[in-house]
């Protein structure tokens, strides 16, 4: 029998764990290559060390960025492990018995052996996207919800084109359809009655021309009246003259100044609510046919 019996276990004393994370035994006697063949018996709760670490990493994407935070939180437990039985290390029981009651210090380092401490690190990743902060006074407000005056349609039959307006939907839709078939139907919503359809332009200068007019008041009203009222004068003459010209081309890139306000107008007048065939122009534009009072 082996003077020391014990030795041929397997078991020994942790003397630390390399930076991998393997644990370093040292037996008791000679070192012995089984010790890791071991049966765990139960495997220990992680109990965490404490020294959590944090990192964040900001990302640029379209419209803000990501920030990631990893964290590392270390942690350690302790696992019990069972030892060989006598018959598997080849030891008589009796004296192996013996041979703890007269080492005990050795059986407490025995027992020691037998939980061997692992380690490791939970890393949790969490994204989240924070978008870039808007300048609000860049956003320009949403313009006021537009209260329709009427409508004007346009639609085709056979051999026959008809337009008009009303002031209900149902009843430009109604009209519509009796000359034409209802997939051959155009529709606007008119905002602006007075800068919508034939002639808007004529109208708007010449009502421009009525207001500019009742501004400048009389000699009994203003000091001013007699240089106003040349100003007026030729203003007034100035934007016939190109009224006149300009209606002969209609060049919308060359409208001249006097008259961009009202073409403006007259461009913000209706918008489409129903097209047949892409059409892009006003339900106005006609080849021929009468509007039809509703």
């Amino acid at each position: 029998m082996s003077k020391t019996p014990f030795y041929k276990t397997g078991l020994g004393v942790r003397n630390g764990q390399t930076n991998d994370g393997k644990l370093i035994y040292s037996s008791i006697g000679p070192a012995n290559p089984e010790e890791e063949k071991l049966k765990l018996k139960k495997e220990g709760e992680k109990t965490y060390t404490g020294d959590q670490t944090t990192n964040v990493v900001e990302e640029k994407v379209k419209g803000g960025k990501n920030i990631t935070t990893t964290t590392l939180n270390p942690w350690q437990a302790t696992d019990e492990y069972e030892g060989k039985t006598y018959a598997e290390a080849g030891v008589d029981p009796d004296e192996a018995k013996k041979y703890w009651q007269e080492n005990p210090e050795k059986y407490k380092a025995y027992l020691a052996s037998k939980n061997k401490i692992r380690t490791g690190v939970d890393e949790t990743s969490k994204t989240q996207f924070v978008a870039d902060p808007v300048n609000e006074s860049s956003i320009p407000p949403k313009p006021p919800k537009r209260k329709a005056q009427g409508y004007g349609y346009r639609s085709r039959g056979l051999g026959s084109l008809s337009s008009g307006q009303a002031k209900t939907l149902k009843g430009a839709m109604h009209h519509a359809l009796e000359y034409g078939q209802k997939g051959q139907v155009d529709i606007d919503i008119i905002y602006d009655q007075k800068a919508y359809g034939e002639g808007a332009m004529g109208r708007l200068v010449r009502a421009g021309f009525a207001v500019g007019k009742e501004k400048i008041g009389n000699w009994k009203t203003n000091p001013n009246y007699k240089e106003d009222y040349q100003n007026w004068q030729k203003q007034k003459e100035q934007t016939l003259k190109d009224w006149v010209k300009w209606r002969k081309t209609k060049d919308m890139d060359n409208i001249p100044d006097s008259l961009k306000a009202y073409q403006e107008r007259i461009n913000n007048s209706w918008e489409p609510l129903k097209r047949w065939n892409n059409n892009t122009d006003a339900t106005y534009i006609m080849s021929y046919g009468q509007p039809v009072k509703s």
